[in-house]
């Protein structure tokens, strides 16, 4: 009883009609065994349908009314193609069959090669039509076709398309399955759970891992195939959800094109009742596109891909480094400007522009970060009914492919301002992260798109978009700024612009969020103009006013809509990608911002930077509109100007608390780089003080530099002494500072002091000593005592003189020590006393660091070869000794002097004339100390014991 009633209500499987295999549904097409003969067909294409789990080779195509679609109407649409069925034991109840997808693709792929033998039947194209679970067996074959070729290669490379109709690439509920394949084969679900093939639901399961692997095999077979993939849109009874929705029904790959099936639930995407059906139409204009394309490309090319024997003739490989330039497949341009300049307003007067005149899809995308872009493509993917319960990049993928489906199209990208967020360079990121952090791979391409960028970085130009098609948003010209201010102060556009108007936009610069900005704030405050200027100018006023808020629909809420919070967020980008550039940004601030000399570019990066490292910071500051580059006629290196409103802005983001220490290091830097660079003022320099002055003025007034001066000098005497280069470099800068304000007579005075210190310490020759000369030579020249000036300038060139010879002296004695290095090695006695040499010109040129490291390596291998009280090893431990002096290292000094004078009494004696010399140095280090009383005795001995040698 139990089994007739299951055996009445049970549809026929493939099993049950012996319809394993492929079944050609109309042979009548055949003229001889080899299938076509002579006869000259319009689609030389083979059609195979295949069914999903529990169908049946026919009846899965069979409507309720009896009509089987695939073999009533699609032979008279599509003459000359060969339609077949392919029946597999998909049953999941009731059954002994134990074959899993892999066994159905094989069966597949050995039918299929078995059908297809002649030369003729090997050319055609073939198309799946695949349903439910078949679509899931024609990836896999695909898959074992191309990892077995030698079997398998004509099915691979003949594949021209496949049809998905409602195949659940990412599974499906297993608790859903059986009533699903109750109704699909008519039977009570009570008998039909308790006989399930357990292993072949888990493989269709949501989740499985087995589809998985196959999804991301199957992902490297599509390139040259059309993939059409139709999506159910309706519940399949007794569900209120559809069965394979369109998380799973969509594979979200670059050239698939989906097609939802409007009125059609799991079963009813597959069966069609008449010719007129809109489902049934859908799938047959796919079929007839791919189709023809199919068969054009045979008649075409002749298909030159396979020989007679199926085999291909020539045996092809490709290694291109990269996809096919797509940009040249689309238009796509980008604008970029300093913040505030109006490019968001540009790109959206243009897309309504383009809205209007072409009636397109307009798209737009906030692209200042990646959760921005992801909420963007997220509203997009709403509008085009696309899931949204599915992993973040499947979503991105699904909308690029959406956008890229549409007939015309534009795509607005705002504020793409940081582009690593598009495109990573390699040295950023490691190789296996580079390319999963792109954005760009999301963005559509295509013949019927249009892409539009705007971004405050200059290097998208070069790097998105090729540098042509990069345009630059500058400041507004006059006439310009004057039509935007009357527009939305709502005032008399025609009229004569007055004076305040015209003082009003000259400070403003022309930018435009800047004059939106004052705009509001007059029709807010109800001032009139002139008083807004007024305010303009006040030191006070102007950060505030620049810094002020206003509502603007046509802006972002989150997105700053003042010109100080736009060029913030600038800058604190710099802070993070460049620091020498955020470094020469803050310091320039306090320099005037016009005509900035290379030099003081250089000084601001800071000491030890390279010069590629500065001229890459500058690019960025550049880049972002921060500097503009200058070259006059004539210059080698180039000036820079920087907007006088940027400059404000970067002095205004040191001002709070926590920025405090910064604004104090950054404008001590701008004060301490004009002290060291500007010119003495001489006659030869006269060029240079003029384009340093403005720069002076502004990062300065002597009197705080004065100031700042007598700050330092006092713990600097306190901790180092008088006598240290350090407290002498502060007295050599109070003494300029002295100068400049015209006050000679305490310059002459301090400047005398100074100066007698430094031959004393530093001698004569060191830099900072003629650099005190020559200041003393122009205060000299101030008081009107041209003939002291001109003996002390004098005195100054021919130390300078001098110090040439010492380069050439350096330069001998590299080469020398060069040479016994090689000849004698270092360890010889020559080799030893040109090092020495050596070191005592590095410190005549004030070059006490390089003095002090060769003399620590003279002394080393001399102790090493001649031993610690070998006269030579001697007067390298002084030589060092006298250097630790000389950077003011008083202490190391004594204790080295100490040791230099006890081993001289104890090898040549006191009365020896080099011991005398030993006693001098160590008094003088104490007298460095202010041991002054020690100093004179040790001088008293020195002078007795001199008397004597020179008595004897």
């Amino acid at each position: 009883m139990t089994s007739s009633i299951f055996r009445r209500g049970r549809a026929p499987s493939a099993e049950d009609d012996g319809n394993l295999g492929l079944t050609h549904l109309n042979p009548s097409l055949d003229t001889n065994a080899s299938g076509l003969g002579d006869q000259k067909t319009p689609f030389e294409v083979d059609i195979v349908a295949i069914h999903g789990i529990n169908g049946h080779p026919l009846m899965t195509w069979t409507h309720e009314d009896g009509v089987c679609w695939i073999r009533d109407f699609l032979p008279g649409h599509l003459p000359g193609a060969r339609i077949f069925t392919f029946g597999y034991e998909s049953k999941v109840a009731f059954t002994l069959s134990t074959g899993g997808l892999g066994d159905f693709a094989r069966s597949l792929l050995v039918a299929l090669t078995g059908t297809r033998k002649s030369r003729e039947e090997r050319r055609r194209s073939i198309i799946f039509v695949c349903h439910s679970m078949g679509g899931i067996v024609v990836k896999k074959a695909l898959i074992i076709a191309a990892l077995e070729p030698q079997h398998f290669i004509n099915i691979r490379e003949s594949t021209t398309a496949i049809l998905f109709l409602g195949t659940p690439h990412r599974g499906s509920s297993t608790t859903e399955l059986p009533k699903v394949l109750a109704n699909i084969a008519r039977i009570g679900t009570s008998w039909f759970t308790g006989f399930m093939r357990p292993d072949l639901l888990r493989s269709l399961a949501k989740g499985s891992k087995e589809l998985g692997e196959i999804s991301v095999a199957f992902r490297t077979q599509v390139a040259s195939m059309r993939i059409v993939s139709f999506v159910e849109q309706k519940a399949t009874p007794p569900f209120s959800k559809r069965v394979v929705g369109d998380q799973s029904a969509i594979m979200g790959i670059p050239n698939e094109h989906i097609i939802p099936m409007q009125g059609c639930d799991h079963c009813g995407i597959c069966r069609f009742a008449s010719e007129s059906s809109h489902s049934y139409k859908a799938v047959r204009n796919v079929l007839e596109e791919v189709a023809t394309d199919a068969t054009d490309r045979i008649n075409g090319t002749g298909h030159p891909r396979h020989t007679e024997t199926g085999k291909s003739q020539v045996k092809s490989f490709c290694v291109i480094p990269f996809e096919r330039n797509k940009d040249m497949d689309h238009q796509t341009a980008a604008i970029w400007g300093i913040g505030g300049a109006g490019k968001t307003q540009i790109a959206l007067e243009y897309a309504h522009r383009r809205r209007e005149s072409t009636s397109c899809s307009v798209f737009w995308v906030h692209a200042s970060n990646a959760a921005r872009f992801s909420q963007s493509y997220a509203e997009i993917a709403k509008l085009a009914e696309l899931p949204l319960d599915v992993r973040e990049e499947e979503l991105l993928n699904a909308v690029r492919l959406w956008i890229e489906r549409q007939d015309n199209w534009l795509l607005v990208l705002d504020n793409a301002d940081y582009l690593p967020l598009f495109k990573t360079h390699a040295d950023h990121l490691g190789l296996g992260d580079a390319h999963r952090h792109e954005l760009l791979r999301f963005v559509p391409r295509g013949r019927t798109g249009t892409i539009l960028w705007t971004s405050r970085d200059k290097s998208i130009a070069g790097s998105l978009v090729n540098v042509e098609q990069g345009i630059e948003v500058r400041q507004m010209g006059h006439t310009e700024a004057l039509t935007l201010f009357r527009s939305l102060s709502h005032s008399n556009e025609n009229a004569r612009s007055s004076d305040s108007e015209d003082e009003l936009l000259d400070i403003l610069e022309g930018l435009p969020l800047a004059i939106a900005q004052a705009t509001a704030f007059i029709r807010k405050t109800d001032i009139t103009t002139k008083t807004y200027v007024e305010m303009l100018k006040s030191t006070a006023d102007l950060p505030r006013l620049l810094d002020e808020s206003y509502i603007d629909r046509y802006r972002e809420s989150d997105v700053p809509n003042s010109v100080m919070r736009t060029w913030l967020i600038s800058m604190e980008q710099i802070a993070k990608e460049n620091a020498c550039a955020y470094k020469i940004l803050h310091t320039i601030a306090f320099f005037d911002n016009q005509g900035i000399p290379f030099e003081l570019i250089r000084a601001a990066a800071g000491a030890g930077v390279k010069e590629y490292d500065i001229v890459i910071a500058v690019s960025r500051l550049r880049d972002f509109s921060f500097l503009q580059t200058r070259i006059a006629l004539g210059q080698v290196l180039p000036s820079y100007e920087s907007h006088r409103l940027v400059q404000l802005a970067t002095r205004r983001s040191l001002e709070s608390p926590e920025k405090k220490a910064e604004q104090r290091l950054f404008s001590e830097m701008a004060i301490r780089i004009m002290v060291e660079t500007f010119p003495d003022g001489t006659r030869g320099t006269w060029d240079r003080c003029k384009a340093y002055l403005s720069h002076s003025l502004k990062a300065f007034t002597w009197k705080e530099v004065e100031e700042l001066n007598l700050r330092v000098l006092e713990p600097q005497k306190e901790v180092l002494g008088e006598n240290h280069p350090d407290t002498l470099s502060t007295l050599a800068s109070l003494a300029s500072t002295y100068s400049q304000q015209g006050r000679s007579k305490e310059a002459e005075e301090l400047g005398l002091r100074v100066l007698e210190l430094q031959k004393e310490v530093l001698v004569e020759k060191h830099p900072d000593t003629l650099r005190t000369m020559g200041n003393l030579a122009s205060t000299y020249s101030q008081q009107g005592r041209l003939k002291e000036a001109e003996e002390l300038n004098l005195r100054v060139l021919e130390l300078q003189k001098e110090q040439g010879r010492l380069k050439e002296a350096e330069e001998l004695s590299l080469r020398v020590l060069e040479l016994q290095k090689e000849v004698l090695g270092e360890k010889h006695p020559d080799t030893l006393r040109t090092m020495g040499n050596l070191a005592s010109t590095y410190w005549k040129q004030g070059r006490s660091k390089e003095a002090e490291e060769l003399n620590l390596r003279v002394l080393e291998l001399q102790k090493e070869v001649l031993g610690e009280k070998h006269p030579d090893t001697l007067r390298a431990m002084g030589n060092l000794a006298s250097t630790y002096w000389k950077q003011g290292r008083s202490k190391e000094a004594e204790e080295l002097n100490l040791r230099v004078l006890e081993l001289r009494k104890e090898v040549l004696g006191e009365k020896h004339p080099d011991t005398p010399r030993a006693m001098g140095n160590l008094a003088s280090t104490y007298s460095q100390q202010g041991r002054s009383k020690e100093a004179e005795e040790l001088d008293l001995r020195v002078l007795e014991l001199q008397r004597g040698t020179t008595s004897t």
